[in-house]
């Protein structure tokens, strides 16, 4: 397991994937983090490895793709930005394998990228092997694996598998819950993502199970005058009204 996140590249794509996708300005911030991701400055945060020299000059090449792909960014040549990135990415497959720290990162951000762009099909794959292999290498609770999962979740939103979508949320709503508690504002945002899809799908009992339980859990915990607690009070009502069950007890 490497500290990754420890390093600065990972706190600038933090910065950056908290940011609306229709954003051009942080769109530019992901292709110029390109250059950060690039094998020297990605290597620096992990042991020194023996490379041979072929596997070496791959890295400059790789370097060099990152390089242009943040050039091409700035300019706002999306698509041939996301053209470099991959093969970029490809060579990073090709020296380290599949289960590397360095790949699975850069998987990770060329998913980013292309959902970014509304090419969630496209990104989907990249999503879900950054995923597979950083839960293998890190676990399933680490900070960039649980970002994936964010990211997968929301893909299989917008393409309209909503059994997918509800799946990863869910399991993003746990990882939510073991890491904040209840209470926090990202276990709170998620938790209403969920309601919309339960009621997407026609399970409003739970959309209204998962809301109660919100709800008792701040009233046990705050009291029924909290603001927080009022809050919890009317998204419940809001859902079972929305559900067709008006008889529902505050």
């Amino acid at each position: 397991m490497y500290p990754l996140n420890n390093c600065y590249c990972l706190s600038v794509v933090k910065m950056a994937e908290t940011k609306k996708s229709g954003n051009m300005l942080i769109r530019n911030i992901l292709f110029v983090l390109v250059v950060m991701f690039g094998a020297r400055s990605l290597q620096a945060c992990m042991p020194q490895t023996d490379y041979t020299n072929p596997q070496r000059q791959q890295l400059e090449v790789a370097d060099r793709l990152s390089s242009e792909a943040a050039e091409l960014g700035q300019l706002g040549k999306l698509s041939e930005a996301t053209a470099k990135a991959k093969k970029a990415t490809d060579i990073f497959l090709e020296v380290h394998g599949p289960r590397h720290p360095a790949t699975v990162f850069h998987q990770h951000i060329v998913g980013v990228m292309l959902s970014q762009q509304g090419k969630e099909k496209e990104a989907l794959p990249y999503l879900e092997t950054a995923y597979s292999a950083g839960a293998a290498i890190n676990g399933a609770s680490h900070e960039q694996t649980a970002r994936t999962l964010s990211y997968l979740a929301a893909a299989y939103m917008e393409i309209g598998n909503l059994k997918k979508a509800e799946s990863k949320t869910n399991d993003y709503l746990q990882l939510m819950l073991e890491k904040y508690g209840p209470f926090h504002i990202e276990t709170d945002r998620v938790r209403n993502g969920l309601y919309r899809l339960y009621i997407a799908q026609q399970k409003p009992e739970k959309a209204r199970a998962l809301a109660r339980q919100a709800l008792d859990a701040r009233v046990q915990k705050f009291g029924e005058d909290n603001r927080d607690t009022v809050v919890a009070i009317n998204t419940y009502a809001n859902i079972c009204l929305e559900t067709n069950e008006t008889e529902y007890s505050p």
